[in-house]
């Protein structure tokens, strides 16, 4: 494979726990039950007559799956990574693994894919659900597949935050807790980097919106006009939560 034999090794024994199923199970569960207490609050058991109220609830579902996504990935995707490498650290098995055949390249996107891919695999559970927001209106179909896009980056650099501290750090108590703070501190930098230069852009996107997953995210759940015409024509519903 392209990174190696970890990855390879990786995809082959992360199905084989019990726990792998069941993780997916429970999310997808969750994910059921927080959209049925959604309906039951907005629309409770009254009969719908207009598609309007339809639209609004899926502009709502999607909104709170897509912040729900977010924060799992911004938070656990540099745990897991950082969990990954302080793991074979505790077990003595690192150094062993610096001394095989493998490149740098190998170790580090090899450890990067063990933390990210049970996380990504629970997250694709998501995946019905957030397509049945455009089946109840109000959404497009690139409104979905740019808040994936948003997650998987802001994946793959918490993932990569983690790893850097895992690396650093000898302790996994140090390297978890480091990496927490690290993430909180990044998206409060970015948000006192914008006040201080609101002004900065980049490739005409405000900067950010491009350094901050949050913001990123609420660009997606809520386009300019222009940008949903180009994605579903003049028939577009607004994804404001309300209405």
């Amino acid at each position: 494979m392209f990174a190696g034999p970890i990855i390879a090794r990786e995809i082959l024994t992360a199905p084989r726990p019990l726990r792998y199923y069941l993780g997916r199970a429970s999310f997808s569960c969750f994910l059921f039950i927080l959209m049925w207490t959604a309906w039951q609050s907005i629309i409770g058991w009254q009969t719908i007559h207009e598609l309007g109220v339809v639209a609004r609830f899926g502009g709502i579902l999607y909104w709170m799956f897509a912040m729900l996504q977010l924060t799992l990935m911004l938070f656990f995707a540099p745990l897991f990574t950082a969990a990954a490498v302080s793991y074979e650290k505790d077990r003595r098995t690192f150094t062993l693994l610096l001394m095989t055949d493998l490149s740098d390249l190998e170790i580090v996107l090899g450890k990067l894919v063990a933390g990210l891919l049970n996380i990504l695999i629970i997250l694709g559970a998501s995946v019905g659900l957030l397509f049945l927001c455009t089946l109840l209106g109000g959404i497009s179909f690139g409104q979905v597949a740019n808040l994936f896009a948003v997650t998987a980056a802001s994946g793959v650099a918490g993932g990569a935050l983690g790893l850097l501290v895992a690396l650093w750090r000898d302790r996994t108590f140090q390297s978890i807790a480091l990496t927490i703070l690290l993430v909180v501190f990044s998206v409060a930098g970015v948000e006192a980097f914008a006040l201080a230069f609101p002004t900065l852009e980049f490739l005409g996107v405000p900067l950010v919106e491009v350094l901050n997953p949050y913001r990123a995210m609420l660009a997606v759940l809520y386009p300019r006009s222009a940008e949903l015409t180009a994605w579903c024509g003049p028939r577009a519903w607004s994804t404001s939560p309300a209405g």
